[in-house]
This record gives structure tokens, C-alpha cells and sequence, in this order.
């Protein structure tokens, strides 16, 4: 069995939108994957954190999890990044701003 689903991040930051897309989850897996922080500092050093809820690790490659940004009110795809890695049972996956200063790059488990 197979289902698709997106979840939304409900709230808007600076006019901005980020949808976490969720390609496919099959066979039996329950993972509960959700944005469970959204940090904005200043310049470019922001970060979005995943969380797992499950007793298993998430692959974010294997169901093409990907982030979607729409800026403005926009219904266009503004940009997305790719996810990829797994995401550990019970843990965060937290994804910063290339651009972001070290100290948050160095926390940061993916760019984008």
C-alpha cells in the first residue's frame, strides 16, 4: 500500500510559505514527520528543524521529501530544496541557509 501527502508549516515568515512534501510512505511505515522549529537570525542564518516521532529512522531520500518555498503569496514554486539523509528515531533533522554563519552551519545536518 502506498499514499502521498504533503504537510503544510501553517504559519508564514516574512511573507514566506514552506511546504514539507512527502512523496510516498509504503508498506507499513508510520513515521511522523513534522517541521518542528523554524529559526530566522539575522543575515542568512535560518534554519528549519525536522522532527521524527517514530520508533524508526525516516529515509527523507527514499520518500523524496523535499521543502517548497512560496514567497509573497505566491502559488509558484519559489524554490525547493531536496531532503536527504535519515532522520533518526525520536530526533531532529535540522536544514540551515548555505549562506548561514558557522555557528549554524556547524549544527546543521543539511544546506539548502
Amino acid at each position: 500500500m502506498s499514499r502521498s501527502f504533503s504537510r503544510l508549516f501553517q504559519a508564514r515568515f516574512n511573507a514566506v510559505l514552506i511546504v514539507l512534501t512527502v512523496g510516498s510512505v509504503s508498506g507499513t511505515a508510520q513515521a511522523e514527520l513534522l517541521m518542528s522549529e523554524y529559526v530566522e537570525g539575522s543575515g542568512f542564518s535560518k534554519v528549519i528543524e525536522l522532527f521524527n516521532s517514530d520508533t524508526n529512522g525516516f529515509d527523507l531520500d527514499a520518500n523524496s521529501c523535499e521543502l517548497r518555498g512560496y514567497q509573497n503569496g505566491s502559488m509558484t514554486v519559489d524554490y525547493t530544496v531536496d531532503l536527504n539523509g535519515v532522520v533518526p528515531a525520536g530526533s531532529t533533522w535540522v536544514i540551515a541557509n548555505p549562506a548561514a554563519d558557522a555557528a549554524v552551519l556547524a549544527i546543521a545536518d543539511q544546506t539548502g
